[in-house]
C-alpha cells in the first residue's frame, strides 16, 4: 500500500517503521522541521509543510492515510487546537475523499474526560462537557469523519488510544521522571487512581488491523494495554527498572480543592493570552486529572472485531522504556539530578 502517515510525535515514527519493514511505501507528512530531520535520517520520505493545498494533494496517489499528527496537551491557544486539530482534518477528509483512500484517525479519550472516577468507557459512553480545547478539538474531528462516513465518501475508522507511552515518550512517563524530586513525586489517593496506558507497539498494532479489516470502516475503537493499575504501582515498576530510589509524598488536600484552583489559574492565564503573554501553567486541571481519577477503557470491541492483542505487558513495556530512557538521559552513578517538574499542560491523554 501507498499510505501517508501525518506526524507530529513519536507514535507516528514507530507506525511508520512498522509499515516499511512490512514492504509498504511511506510517505511522512510533518510540520515539525526537528522531527522531519529524525524522520529523514531514518529513511523515509518526508513531507515537510504545513500548506493546506500540498497536504491534500499528497493523499491523491494514496491508498491510505494514518492521521498521528495533533496538538496534544492540556492548555493552548484555542485557534492553535483548531488548526492542528480540527483544519488538519478536514484538508484530510478532502483528500482521502478524492483519492478514495483509507483514513486511521488517532482520537483521544478525553473527550469522555468530567474530573470523576471513570472505568470500562465503551465507545459509545456519551461525550462529557470538554474539560479543555483540546478535548473540545478532538471531538470536533471526530465529528467531522462520522458526518463524511455517513455520507458515504470516507472510509474511515477512529482509534481513541488511551496514554501511549514507549521509546520516544519525553511527555507522559518522562515528565513523570523529571517531576521526581528530592521532595517526592506528589500523588493523589495515595497513588491509587486507576491509570491505564498503551504501550507503543501495541497502538501501532492497533492501527494496522485497521488498515488490514474491510469491515473496521466507519467504526471507533478504543485502544489500551487492558491492564489498568493503580497510578503508584507504575511508578514503582517504572523506578525500580530505571534503578533509581522512589519517593513520593501524598498531597494533603482533596483533588476537588486543587481542582478549583487551577481552574481559576487557566482562567487568569486564558486571559493574559489576549496581552501577548502566552505561558502555559505547570499544573492543569486536566493534566492532573490524569493521575487523580479512575479512567480506564474498554477494549472488548476492538478485541472481537480487530483481533486486538496487546501483546506487550505493561511491565514488558516499562522495562523496555527504561532501557531506552537511560540511553538517551543517561544517569550518572551516585549522581542523580532531575530537571524541575516538567509543565504539566505537556501531560496528555
Amino acid at each position: 500500500m501507498k499510505i501517508l502517515i501525518t506526524a507530529s510525535d513519536f507514535l507516528a515514527k514507530a507506525v511508520a517503521k512498522r509499515l516499511k519493514e512490512l514492504n509498504h511505501d511511506i510517505t511522512i507528512q510533518t510540520s515539525d522541521s526537528n522531527l522531519a530531520q529524525e524522520c529523514i535520517s531514518a529513511g523515509f520520505r518526508v513531507l515537510l509543510t504545513q500548506d493546506p493545498k500540498t497536504i491534500e494533494d499528497a493523499c491523491n496517489d494514496k491508498d491510505a492515510v494514518i492521521n498521528c499528527s495533533g496538538l496534544a496537551k492540556h492548555f493552548g491557544v484555542l485557534e492553535d487546537f483548531k488548526k492542528a486539530n480540527v483544519d488538519l482534518v478536514k484538508i484530510i477528509i478532502n483528500g482521502c475523499t478524492k483519492a478514495n483512500a483509507k483514513l486511521v484517525h488517532i482520537s483521544s479519550p478525553s473527550v469522555f474526560m468530567n474530573f470523576k472516577d471513570l472505568r470500562n468507557i465503551s465507545e459509545d459512553h456519551p461525550f462529557a462537557k470538554p474539560i479543555n480545547d483540546y478535548a473540545k478539538t478532538k471531538a470536533e474531528a471526530e465529528s467531522l469523519i462520522l458526518k463524511a462516513v455517513k455520507a458515504n465518501h470516507l472510509k474511515a475508522v477512529i482509534l481513541r488510544s488511551n496514554l501511549i507511552v514507549g521509546p520516544g515518550d519525553e511527555k507522559i512517563l518522562g515528565g513523570v521522571i523529571r517531576a521526581h524530586q528530592s521532595g517526592g513525586l506528589p500523588l493523589f489517593k495515595q497513588g491509587k487512581a486507576l491509570l491505564d496506558l498503551t504501550y507503543i507497539d501495541n497502538a501501532v498494532d492497533a492501527i494496522i488491523l485497521s488498515l488490514q479489516n474491510e469491515n473496521a470502516n466507519s467504526q471507533i475503537y478504543h485502544i489500551s494495554n487492558g491492564e489498568p493499575q493503580p497510578v503508584i504501582d507504575v511508578i514503582k515498576e517504572l523506578f525500580d527498572q530505571m534503578k533509581i530510589p522512589l519517593k513520593t509524598k501524598n498531597i494533603p488536600v482533596s483533588f476537588e480543592v486543587i481542582n478549583a484552583l487551577l481552574w481559576i489559574a487557566e482562567k487568569f492565564l486564558k486571559a493574559l493570552h489576549y496581552f501577548g503573554y502566552n505561558a502555559d501553567p505547570f499544573f492543569t486541571r486536566g493534566s492532573v486529572s490524569t493521575f487523580a481519577k479512575d479512567f480506564t477503557l474498554d477494549i472488548t470491541k476492538a478485541k472481537q472485531e480487530l483481533g486486538y492483542d496487546p501483546k506487550v505487558t505493561l511491565k514488558e513495556g516499562l522495562k523496555r522504556y527504561a532501557i531506552w530512557y537511560k540511553t538517551v538521559h543517561p544517569i550518572k552513578e551516585n549522581e542523580i539530578e532531575f530537571l524541575n517538574i516538567i509543565p504539566a499542560s505537556g501531560l496528555s491523554r
